[in-house]
């Protein structure tokens, strides 16, 4: 598995104290750039002046940042496993090889035809994104509990185009990509310094 370390420690690594719960909450929008993407240094994240030049930039450092995206739901990832009751293993023994990817889905609702024809190019790329919560957290990948970091890398990015219900209803798309397996461990939920992420983190 690609998070056990080879030669094992001495002793089982110590589960850190449950002192403080972790959360994502409601995500609500997700932003995308190509892959691979520049880290950001420690603090710089959270500072408008360093996220301006990407929305406006004219090569592959532009980011582009979705609409408000009802129902969006990670899904939790299965583990990958060989074996299971026949010889393919010592004693038939289910061996766990590692973690699947997570199936990010949601919808985009009542949005104009060239929003959609606009994600739809998203498909056509090599990817990573962010999220942005319902407490204007944003949320990157880190290896080093939030000192730098970027964007996640995501796979088979879809969106479809809209349905229509009728009457009193919402014409809604519905999209989906894929998250690497381990995505949650390096998880580094980030607050702004001077600017609202749902607010100002958006095309000029």
């Amino acid at each position: 598995m690609d998070v056990c370390v080879c030669p094992a420690p001495a002793a089982l690594t110590t589960i850190p104290k449950d002192d403080c719960k972790e959360n994502i909450g409601q995500i609500q929008k997700w932003l995308f750039r190509r892959y691979p993407g520049a880290v950001f240094a420690a603090g710089a994240v959270k500072l408008i002046a360093n996220w301006t030049p990407l929305f406006v930039a004219a090569n592959s450092t532009k980011v582009v940042v979705s609409p408000f995206l009802p129902n969006t739901v990670i899904g939790k990832p299965e583990p990958v496993t060989i074996g299971g009751n026949d010889n393919t293993t010592i004693d038939g023994a289910v061996v766990v090889v590692g973690e699947g990817p997570a199936e990010v889905t949601g919808m985009v609702r009542s949005a104009k035809g060239a929003i959609i024809k606009a994600m739809k190019q998203l498909s056509c790329e090599t990817l990573e994104a962010m999220f942005i919560n319902e407490f204007d957290q944003m949320g990157l990948d880190s290896t080093d509990a939030g000192v730098t970091a970027t964007f996640f890398k995501i796979d088979a990015f879809y969106i479809g185009s809209a349905d229509n219900k009728g009457k009193n209803t919402f014409d809604e798309a519905d999209y989906r990509f894929s998250l690497h397996a381990n995505w949650r461990d390096r998880l580094a939920l980030v607050t702004a310094t001077d600017f609202s992420p749902k607010k100002d983190l958006v095309i000029p």
